[in-house]
């Protein structure tokens, strides 16, 4: 998902013909083991649509590009949809992922960003912060407020007695998404708190990449 893909549908049409046929030459099979492979088959062809738009190769700088990647998003998904209900998917959970990530990306105030992540969070119990993080990077959401204010609600949502339920193995999706870079905003400690505010206003500050500290050479030393 580069930007190459908001102008080209060849790369989904390769691959939705590519499912088709080959789900095509499982009908042979009895209904029961037929209906537990297309739905599993169903579930991965959506966490490995999900998964590159989460690795943030894609960075929305304007509202107009936020509108483009949504709607693709919003197109690709129900394209994936008619697929499997040719195939006769039962997993009729999946159908509304995407278009929950469509909505995240293109909605503009933060209350309505809040709404969405928490329908999101409900319906997809597995998400974490993480992925609502690598989300808001995408959309280019740099203030730290704003930020704060909607990984809340994962925070909420991931610390409540559902949430802290992990959903059975055919039902986890974003469990299998791993998101290669964490970050975390910035509270004020007190080092912080000396800073002027100027700095602490500039975008770049807003969220840091988490890094393991390297042991001071006291310490190295102490462990010799």
């Amino acid at each position: 998902m580069r930007r190459k893909w908001l102008s080209s549908s060849e790369a989904l049409d390769g691959i939705v013909g590519t499912l088709g046929a080959q789900a095509l030459a499982l009908r042979r099979m009895q209904d029961e083991p037929y209906q537990v492979l297309v739905a599993e088959l169903h579930r991965r062809a959506l966490v490995e649509y999900v998964r590159p738009l989460l690795r943030g190769r894609l960075r929305c700088r304007s509202a107009r590009t936020r509108s483009r990647v949504a709607g693709r998003l919003r197109e690709e998904a129900a394209q994936l949809q008619r697929l499997f209900r040719r195939l006769e998917s039962q997993a009729s959970w999946l159908d509304q992922v995407v278009p929950h990530l469509a909505e995240i990306l293109q909605l503009e105030d933060t209350p309505s960003i809040q709404v969405e992540v928490g329908v999101l969070v409900r319906d997809y119990p597995d998400i974490r912060r993480k992925h609502v993080a690598a989300l808001l990077d995408i959309r280019g959401l740099r203030n730290t407020a704003a930020r704060q204010e909607i990984l809340a609600v994962a925070r909420d949502l991931e610390l409540s007695e559902g949430g802290t339920l992990s959903p059975p193995r055919d039902r986890a999706f974003f469990a299998d998404i791993p998101v290669a870079r964490s970050s975390f905003c910035l509270g004020l400690p007190p080092f912080l708190g000396r800073l002027p505010v100027s700095r602490l206003a500039r975008p770049h500050l807003a969220c840091l990449p988490l890094r393991p500290r390297p042991p001071s050479s006291v310490r190295a030393r102490a462990q010799r």
